[in-house]
């Protein structure tokens, strides 16, 4: 959840790197950020200390953002009928939402999330370009029929907007399952494909570009509104982003640096996800 609004000078902090200690020349230049920041769209670009100029954007099939209710559950799905007048939080504890039952009764708004402050920042020039897209097949029932991004999968725009613009030049849409919710089979491996495949658009979009670095940044996917338990994710996380900068990449000794940076507001989950990554790094996946 985005804290900017009431830090509005706050600089992200680099908490910690993860470089790749390998000698090999197509790993070397590779490594994971872990940072401290308001906000991963509004204060974590290429203008921002972390640099990055390519977001990764949890965002729903449609990539239509979350638009469309002006509230929603964490942990989701989408349901299957308008949520009426008294289904939200504001009344009290909530028990159902359009026609689901809720167990806990969390209530978001768009601005709470990653994808409602993308669209809200891209406006209606990212809509068009998210609109412009052909639909694939999607195999799971949470969202039925064709959709533009299915679960798992990732595609690319430009930013849109003149705001989002100032902040990334590129935007990798990805859609991470609901982890109670999913119909598609596993949602730890739907959440790992979703790292797999957004990263490798990020270095498909980077391909041949050896004037400047490939500067990623991503939130903790899954953790948030889609309902993930925060050591699964973080542990997911923590494993595909260290495959990622393992990997043999197409490089040469003009290439400069890539780099997969965590934006991650609250300080205490940022601790948890250094601790896990040290773990897992320690472990040489």
């Amino acid at each position: 959840m985005s804290t900017a609004w009431f830090k509005p000078k706050f600089v992200p902090q680099l908490l910690k790197s993860f470089p790749n200690s390998s000698t090999k020349k197509s790993t070397k230049s590779s490594r994971i950020e872990v940072w401290n920041t308001t906000c991963i769209v509004t204060n974590f670009g290429k203008t921002k200390a972390p640099k990055c100029s390519i977001l990764i954007n949890p965002s729903s099939p449609s990539l239509l953002g979350v638009r469309k209710f002006p509230y929603f559950p964490s942990g989701g799905p989408q349901p299957s009928v308008p949520p009426s007048k008294y289904e939200h939080h504001i009344m009290g504890y909530v028990s159902k939402w359009g026609g689901m039952d809720m167990k806990e009764g969390r209530m978001l708004f768009p601005l709470n999330v990653v994808d409602g402050l993308v669209h809200e920042l891209g406006g209606f020039t990212l809509a068009v370009h998210c609109l412009l897209l052909p639909k694939k097949k999607n195999c799971s029932q949470e969202q039925g029929g064709d959709v533009r991004c299915p679960v798992g999968c990732a595609v690319s725009t430009p930013p849109g907007g003149k705001r989002l613009g100032e902040e990334y030049d590129r935007i990798v849409h990805m859609v991470p399952p609901f982890y109670e919710h999913y119909d598609g089979g596993d949602p730890n491996e739907a959440l790992a494909n979703c790292y797999q495949n957004s990263l490798a658009l990020c270095e498909s979009i980077f391909s041949g570009n050896h004037d400047s670095s490939l500067r990623v940044a991503s939130p903790l996917l899954g953790a948030g509104a889609r309902g993930f338990p925060l050591q699964e994710a973080m542990a997911i996380a923590a494993k595909e982003s260290l495959r990622w900068r393992n990997a043999e990449h197409d490089t040469d000794d003009n290439a400069k640096e890539r780099v997969l940076s965590f934006g991650i507001p609250q300080m205490d989950v940022a601790s948890r996800f250094i601790d896990t990554m040290m773990e897992l790094d320690g472990k040489r996946l």
